[in-house]
Order: structure tokens, then C-alpha cells, then sequence
């Protein structure tokens, strides 16, 4: 009798250490699985998966990640007891998150690779006014397809603007989308609707795709 109550305990104090770790986390059905396994003594290796199940639900759930990811988690128990350890060891974490961010960028990386304008202005006798209007382009020789700004570096976009200081050398970058593979020279061209917009012609194509230019 003194077993049984014990028992009775027992699955008492396994059942509310589940219920307060994962009731927030996991799904109705598998908490009432687990209940249900163990009121009827059902077997320990039952009772085992329905708890690794649970965890790793709950681990998917918290972390807001797919089973993909936990590929390399190592779920144990704690040692001389059924109630499952609740910490998670990730093998090579870094390598992990190193291939999550090369997956992530794969694709674009692959069909766009981005070309890169170094551009150094000055020195100037007096203070001067810089900007860069978003409508800047690349316009490919051989086939006239444009290529679009993406980011700018350094120099103020339009409406704003960026002050250089007289006797200074002010230095920007900007980054536009690939040109065509058929391309072997372009002009740089800042469109704008006033004087004294950028333009740069005959700008030959070189491999890295990274160019320097001076005004």
C-alpha cells in the first residue's frame, strides 16, 4: 500500500512538472496524452517519446524554429530520474548559424552580384553642398539596359544635403545593381531636373565589378 501511494506521488509530481513547463508551449492533445500515459502506468518507453516530443515542441515553439534546425539537438534525461532535462546542447552552434545565414543569402548573392562606385570630390577653394538623387543610374553601352541605385554611403540623398569643407576631399560611395553580362563599358548618370547633376562616360568593366572615379 505505502508503494502505491508512493507511486500515486509520484506520476502526481511528474505530471505537474510537466504541465508547468510546457502548458504555455504545447499543444492540448499531446498534454492530455501525457496525463492520460501516466495515470494508466502505461510503459516507460511510451511515456519517454511522448516527453521528447513534448520537448521538442516546445523547444520549436519558444525558439520559433523548424525541426530542420534542431537536426543536431541532444534531448537527455536527467540522470536516475524519468523527468526530462530540460537543457539543450547544439552541436557546432557556429557552424550552424553559419550555414543559416549563407542559406539565407545564397539565392541573391547568386543572381545579383552588385556593382560597387568609389567616388572622391575635391579639394575645393570654398565650402561646397553635395547630395546624390535616388534616380542615379548606370546605362550599359552595349545594350542600353539601365542598372538602378540601391545604397548610398557618405553623401546625403535628395532632398538633403552634405557639406564639405573647403580645402577637404569629401569621398562617397555608391552601389548599384549588376549590369548585363554583355556589358563592357557604361556611363554613370545622375538624372536630375537641375545643373550640375553627376555623369561620368565610358566607365570600362572590369572584373570585380569595383570601380574608383574621380571629379
Amino acid at each position: 500500500m505505502e508503494h502505491l501511494i508512493l507511486s500515486i506521488k509520484e506520476r502526481e509530481l511528474h505530471i505537474s512538472n510537466f504541465l508547468e513547463v510546457f502548458k504555455t508551449l504545447c499543444d492540448e492533445e499531446l498534454i492530455g496524452a501525457y496525463k492520460n500515459a501516466l495515470k494508466t502506468n502505461t510503459g516507460g518507453e511510451h511515456l519517454q517519446g511522448l516527453r521528447i516530443q513534448a520537448m521538442r515542441k516546445a523547444i520549436f515553439r519558444r525558439l520559433n524554429k523548424t525541426p530542420v534546425d534542431f537536426k543536431d539537438t541532444v534531448l537527455s534525461t536527467n540522470e536516475n530520474s524519468d523527468i526530462p532535462n530540460l537543457s539543450v546542447e547544439i552541436k557546432d552552434p557556429k557552424i550552424q548559424i553559419v550555414k543559416e545565414i549563407k542559406k539565407k543569402f545564397t539565392t541573391k548573392t547568386d543572381t545579383e552580384s552588385q556593382v560597387i562606385v568609389h567616388i572622391d570630390s575635391g579639394p575645393y577653394r570654398d565650402s561646397q553642398r553635395l547630395r546624390i538623387w535616388d534616380n542615379t543610374y548606370l546605362k550599359c553601352k552595349q545594350t542600353a539596359r539601365t542598372s538602378k541605385l540601391l545604397f548610398s554611403e557618405n553623401i546625403a540623398i535628395y532632398p538633403k544635403w552634405s557639406f564639405v569643407a573647403s580645402g577637404t576631399i569629401f569621398s562617397f560611395t555608391l552601389i548599384f545593381e549588376n549590369l548585363p553580362k554583355e556589358c563592357l563599358s557604361f556611363d554613370l548618370i545622375e538624372n536630375i531636373p537641375e545643373m550640375g547633376g553627376f555623369f561620368f562616360k565610358g566607365i570600362r568593366r572590369n572584373n570585380p565589378n569595383v570601380y574608383h572615379l574621380r571629379m
